[in-house]
């Protein structure tokens, strides 16, 4: 099932169930300083849930176009994206945790056709500290939906309470639905380990329920909102890597004309962990840049322009790794056009200045690769493999390159950076500048 058959299959699943399909919005949020961008189907809609808006319907469904900049670093493994198209639907003040836990479960075995004996469930352990309970009305739906309640799994803060998305606002215990990439009850399985390894074997898929009963404010305090809601999310490209028994998100149909284009404009075959993340970074942050800069966001050493600056800075590092010297980057951007231009018209409005864009901050940021690598070489030469922490900041400092693009540089001669020396020649960098003699 491919990823247009998905969105399809969810929009209808949730239509016919009752709820009204609306646009996903803006990447950019309007009236909300907590955050860049939109990241996550729920933050355009924050004042349905407080209450303090009406709703166009009590139940909404839609796909919501993300950027989640806390993960960039962890770009080019299995899964974790920048940018990334969430599936969301939503109650508002409407039906909860019950009719919320069976839709999900009719969808995910009838409507995606999902082998129940590869789904496992969590719920949320509680808190007591905080005043929160173990969700059991959460553990008894789903086995009312036909789950064994062996694969219904207990999690704590980390992965089962979701939320302020920003620094203060709804939130709630959530439950969450895992696919198993392995074989169901074999030696490593969870059933015979107890070990629910979700780094690499069960894989979220989506997180089928964030109930919203609580309000979070600025210094940390709970207290309930006036109405229940429920937030569901499933990514996409997880989704999509999922359903069709894939290794990773990077070989989905949605990044296939990426691929093809990367791989045209690399002639060794990838092979090394370090290349095949190099590959992946840069068909992460294309997307990621070309969906940012439709928005009108320029790239730019502050606030929202500083994201698309530091991922076009990261595709000429990673290119740099591939040896790659003329990278097509027009022909990245429209392999993105080609795939998403007919669901989001204004990528295509805007691609000559999209393109203007990136060739611009490329052109620039390719000298800088080139005097930086020249410079990294002489510091090797003459002080060794490792880098000292003041060494690698003076890197900075001199050529304006950021520690994560610095990092891969180095390795790539071979080279480490002492990165807590590094933050600690920030730090004196940082308290100078404040407090001049």
């Amino acid at each position: 099932m491919d990823s247009k058959s998905i969105k399809n299959a969810f929009l209808s699943f949730f239509e016919n169930n009752g709820h009204k399909i609306i646009q996903g919005s803006s990447l950019l949020p309007k009236g909300d300083l907590t955050l860049l961008f939109i990241n996550s189907g729920m933050a355009p809609m924050k004042s349905y849930f407080t209450g303090a808006a009406a709703p166009p319907h009590p139940r909404l469904a839609n796909i919501q176009p993300c950027i989640r900049t806390n993960d960039i670093d962890d770009v080019g493994d299995m899964h974790h994206l920048t940018f990334f198209e969430m599936l969301g639907s939503w109650s508002i003040n409407d039906y909860y945790k019950e009719d919320a836990i069976a839709f999900a479960y009719k969808l995910l075995t009838q409507g995606l056709k999902i082998d129940p004996n590869r789904l496992y469930f969590s719920v949320y352990s509680g808190n007591p500290d905080l005043g929160l309970s173990f969700d059991d009305l959460a553990y008894k739906a789903w086995q009312d939906a036909g789950v064994p309640k062996e694969k219904i799994i207990a999690l704590g803060d980390e992965d089962n309470f979701w939320g302020p998305a920003g620094g203060e606002g709804p939130c709630g215990p959530c439950t969450e639905v895992f696919i198993d990439t392995g074989v169901p009850g074999d030696e490593n399985s969870y059933e015979l380990t107890g070990n629910f390894d979700t780094k690499n074997r069960y894989v979220e898929i989506w997180n089928a329920g964030v109930f919203m009963e609580f309000y979070k404010d600025k210094a940390g305090v709970f207290s309930k909102l006036k109405q229940h809601n429920v937030d569901t999310g499933a990514g996409l490209e997880r989704l999509t890597m999922a359903l069709n028994g894939l290794s990773s998100v990077y070989e989905t149909d949605i990044y296939q004309g990426l691929n093809e284009v990367i791989n045209s404009a690399t002639s060794q075959v990838l092979v090394l962990d370090q290349e095949v993340k190099a590959k992946r970074i840069i068909a992460d942050h294309m997307r990621a840049v070309t969906f940012i800069l439709a928005e009108g966001v320029l790239p730019d050493k502050n606030r929202e322009g500083y994201i698309p600056r530091r991922l076009i800075r990261r595709c000429v590092a990673a290119n740099s790794r591939l040896n790659i010297e003329n990278f097509p980057y027009n022909d990245a951007i429209d392999a993105v056009l080609d795939y998403a231009g007919d669901d989001y018209p204004h990528l295509k409005n805007n691609a000559d200045i999209i393109k203007t864009l990136v060739m611009n901050e490329e052109v620039g940021f390719s000298k800088t690769i080139r005097m930086g690598e020249k410079a990294i070489k002489k510091v090797i030469t003459q002080g060794g493999s490792v880098i000292s922490g003041q060494n690698a900041f003076n890197l900075t400092a001199s050529h304006g390159i950021p520690l994560d693009i610095l990092l891969t540089m180095v390795e790539q001669q071979g080279g480490t950076i002492d990165v807590n020396g590094y933050n600690d020649a920030m730090k004196d960098h940082r308290n100078i500048s404040r407090n001049p003699k």
